[in-house]
C-alpha cells in the first residue's frame, strides 16, 4: 500500500471502528451485537457469529462487513450469503456453511487487502473477489450492485454514534 492508501485505511477501520487493530489479526469481539443486528438477523444471528468466530471474522469492522453481504445477498436458503461453490451450496446446515466460507473469504481477502498497494477501500477489493462484475455466473450484471449495497448494509448497522465518521471517511478515502 502506498502512504495516502495507508493512511485512509487506518482512518477507515479506526474511526469507525476503535476496537479493530489495523494490522495483524483479527481482534476478539470487543462489543455486543447492536440492536439493529438483533432487528434484522433474529434467530439466524447465533449461528453467524459461531461461523464468524471459527473463520477469524471477530472484529467489529469484518463482522458488520459479513451481516452486510448477508443482507446484500439475501440468499434463499441453501445459497444465504451467495456462496456458489458446490461444496457450500444446499448443505443440511446451509446458513452455517454459507456464514463460514463468507467469513473465510472476508478474513483472508483483509490480509490480502492489507498486504495490497490497492487503492481501492476493502469493500470494493472484497468485491472484486466475491462478486466480481465480469463473473461468468452473472449473465444479467446484478454483481456490478454488489459494493453499493454492502457498503449500505455495513452504513445501516454500523451503531449510530459512529455514524458520522463513517460518512466523513467516505469523503477522504475514495469509496
Amino acid at each position: 500500500m502506498n502512504s495516502r492508501t495507508q493512511w485512509c485505511a487506518a482512518v477507515l477501520v479506526a474511526v469507525q471502528f476503535p476496537s479493530v487493530a489495523y494490522c495483524g489479526e483479527p481482534q476478539p469481539f470487543h462489543t455486543a451485537p447492536t440492536q439493529e443486528m438483533k432487528q434484522h438477523f433474529h434467530a439466524e444471528l447465533p449461528t453467524i457469529i459461531e461461523a464468524a468466530r471459527a473463520n477469524h471474522c471477530t472484529d467489529d469492522a469484518l463482522f458488520t462487513i459479513l451481516l452486510a453481504i448477508r443482507k446484500a445477498e439475501n440468499g434463499r436458503k441453501g445459497i444465504e450469503f451467495g456462496v456458489l461453490h458446490p461444496r457450500a451450496t444446499h448443505q443440511a446446515n446451509s446458513l452455517r456453511v454459507q456464514a463460514g466460507w463468507c467469513a473465510a473469504t472476508i478474513s483472508k481477502t483483509y490480509q490480502r487487502w492489507q498486504r495490497s498497494d490497492s487503492d481501492l477501500d476493502f469493500i470494493a477489493f472484497l468485491g472484486n473477489r466475491y462478486c466480481p462484475t465480469e463473473a461468468t455466473n452473472d449473465p444479467t450484471g446484478l454483481n456490478k450492485h454488489w459494493t453499493k449495497n454492502v457498503r449500505h448494509w455495513t452504513d445501516k448497522l454500523t451503531p449510530q454514534t459512529r455514524k458520522a465518521n463513517l460518512h466523513k471517511r467516505l469523503h477522504i478515502c475514495k469509496m
